[in-house]
């Protein structure tokens, strides 16, 4: 399959707190990256348009030699139909100087559209001044032979005009405001990258601050894991004993649907509806969560989960293809805690071809503020939201195991704001189809 670049769009903020560019396509099934580069100590809340479901990919922030925070952010969606003058907001926990591009890509896999490979994101930074135009990224590598490697330069100093691709580089965007640029290019790779350096439009000489990354979209790949494929949007209630967490769209018969659960008490247990069969169900601290499945019928309803006490509580449900048709989940691992970071235990799948679920909850007693990073490599991030009252921050990625007996990832995820938040961490095992061994008996 080949790569096709399905068009760009794009804009710049001076001290605003959204930063927005309009995109069009005219093919089915793209990819539809956006890359935000901000400054002044802010981050991005949430990617928001197109009528697309938007999770942050990677991101990387400094601090600057002017004391500010110098980052780049990747946020990713996809878009099933071709947009037409689509506007794409990115919204920004405060005002900053800021540029968004939107570029879309068709011929990357729909499911896991970043090069798994331990190396990506590769990057490098600078916090100083004294110029120059050395933006060395080292130590770069894909899996998949069939990649759309991508490059961006972040700079805290306006450069007063364009810029141009390196060479055998194409040019995605360059843009840039009084306070810094943006700027992407990219190549299509046929064979694998093994430790390659790329310097990132070497033609800059960079005064001050830089933050330099190189990324790579790969080709289709085959699953025999478990898939995502959506979600509705979490269900919130306040001073409640009852909620109805809504489905997602869409929804195909035998699919299975996984709900999540956290109820913001010490003494609650949540009570499931018939028809969806509880995962797991704890307290720790002053929280209980819950986790609980079905399979799509097309009778199926949303659950109308019950509790004692009056509690705030948030539910959400996401939907997976190519699942085992009964007793879809292995192996389970679950944390809670009230800090500024939480570390996810890892677990070992049970049987081949495996998706690991990792679903994070948090909740702050304050005003909304986001530091919390995504779901590192080898994960593919699918939900990144937030809610401003109550305040509330969702996360979830996957993690394919194809092979039994693998010990899963651990996360460890800090806020680097130093925010304290309550968190809630669930991990799942969603297992494949058995595919049975075939024999052929020779009687003579």
């Amino acid at each position: 399959m080949s790569w096709t670049l399905d068009g760009s769009g794009g804009g710049v903020a001076a001290t605003g707190t959204t930063a927005a560019g309009v995109i069009s396509t005219t093919l089915t099934d793209d990819i539809i990256v956006a890359v935000i580069t901000c400054a002044h100590n802010a981050y991005v809340k949430s990617v928001a348009g197109g009528g697309l479901t938007w999770a942050r990919h990677r991101y990387k922030h400094i601090t600057s030699s002017g004391s500010q925070d110098l980052g780049i952010e990747v946020w990713w969606a996809h878009a099933a139909t071709a947009l037409t003058t689509q506007t794409i907001t990115a919204t920004f926990s405060a005002a900053m100087y800021a540029t968004i591009e939107i570029f879309a890509v068709n011929g990357a896999d729909l499911y896991t559209p970043f090069d798994p490979n331990a190396s990506l994101p590769a990057n490098s930074a600078f916090a100083g001044s004294g110029g120059s135009n050395n933006h060395t990224v080292s130590g770069i590598s894909t899996t998949n032979p069939n990649t759309f490697e991508f490059a961006v330069l972040a700079t805290s100093a306006s450069p007063g005009a364009t810029k141009t691709a390196d060479g055998g580089w194409t040019l995605i965007s360059s843009r840039y405001d009084a306070a810094g640029s943006g700027d992407i290019e990219y190549v299509i790779n046929t064979s694998p990258v093994s430790g390659a350096s790329q310097n990132v439009f070497t033609s800059y000489v960079v005064s001050t601050d830089y933050i330099a990354l190189v990324d790579a979209l790969q080709a289709p790949i085959t699953h025999a894991e478990p898939v995502y494929v959506n979600a509705a949007a979490p269900t919130m209630v306040s001073a409640a004993a009852t909620i109805t967490i809504g489905l997602p769209g869409n929804r195909v018969n035998g699919n299975l649907l996984v709900a999540h659960l956290s109820i913001s008490s010490s003494t609650a247990t949540a009570v499931w509806p018939a028809g969806w069969t509880q995962i797991e169900n704890w307290t720790i601290g002053s929280q209980n969560g819950s986790s609980a499945y079905c399979y799509v019928t097309g009778s199926e309803a949303a659950p109308v989960v019950t509790w004692t006490g009056s509690s705030g509580a948030m539910g959400r449900v996401d939907q997976f293809a190519h699942t085992a048709p009964t007793s879809p989940i292995g192996a389970t691992s679950h944390n809670s805690t009230t800090s500024g970071s939480i570390t996810t235990a890892a677990i070992t799948s049970t049987r081949a071809n495996s998706l690991i679920l990792n679903y994070k909850d948090l909740g702050y007693g304050g005003a909304f503020v986001l530091a919390i990073p995504p779901l590192p490599t080898p994960y593919t991030n699918y939900q990144d939201g937030f809610n401003a009252a109550p305040a509330a921050e969702w996360k979830i990625g996957t993690e394919a195991l194809p092979t039994p007996g693998t010990v899963s990832d651990s996360v460890s995820l800090t806020a680097s704001n130093g925010v304290s938040a309550v968190y809630l961490d669930f991990l799942a095992e969603i297992l494949a189809p058995v595919v049975s061994s075939s024999f052929v008996v020779i009687v003579g």
